[in-house]
């Protein structure tokens, strides 16, 4: 935990804001498992990672889908977002980025519009942001819990088998 907790984007992270887990898999289904309650609208972009799914209905929650446009997988637009958070009203949005499994990487653009609709309909945002080295491009990840206001309304998942490409690792945290 004192190696993960703190980071130059969020300062106020500290070591017992961290919780160690068996995997990144671990790290989302707990956060979704403390956060909805049945029929509590969960807010994925599809495609997504096969496990969003069963952790969601595990967890008693609705899957509300938002579609990642082919052939680039861009992110909804902000007026896009916006329809879906009024017209569903999501307790948790599930934010992936870079993407599993398309790749993508959210643009900064992308990040705030998640950051401020989640601050602004009360949502809470589980950012799972386990491949965030891999990058190519000249690609940035950006961090939604780094946009003003999000971060206590953030939980963001690591993983060490991605980050320090270790696939026998399965440690994770949130």
């Amino acid at each position: 935990r004192d190696s993960l907790g703190g980071s130059p984007g969020n300062p106020k992270l500290e070591p017992e804001n961290v919780l160690v887990t068996s995997s990144g898999t671990e790290a989302i289904y707990a956060s979704l498992q403390a956060i909805v309650d049945p029929g509590d609208r969960v807010l994925v972009f599809e495609p997504f990672w096969p496990w969003y799914l069963p952790c969601i209905r595990l967890a008693g929650g609705v899957p509300v889908t938002l579609e990642l446009k082919a052939p680039e997988f861009d992110f909804p637009s902000r007026a896009e977002l916006e329809a879906a958070f009024r017209a569903h009203a999501p307790k948790v949005v599930l934010f992936n980025t870079p993407h599993n499994p398309t790749g993508k990487v959210a643009q900064l653009d992308d990040v705030r519009a998640v950051a401020e609709l989640c601050r602004e309909y009360g949502a809470v945002c589980v950012s799972d942001e386990v491949y965030e080295n891999v990058l190519f491009g000249g690609r940035k990840h950006h961090r939604v819990a780094d946009e003003p206001g999000a971060f206590d309304h953030t939980l963001t998942v690591g993983s060490a088998s991605k980050l320090l490409s270790v696939t026998g690792w399965r440690v994770g945290w949130v």
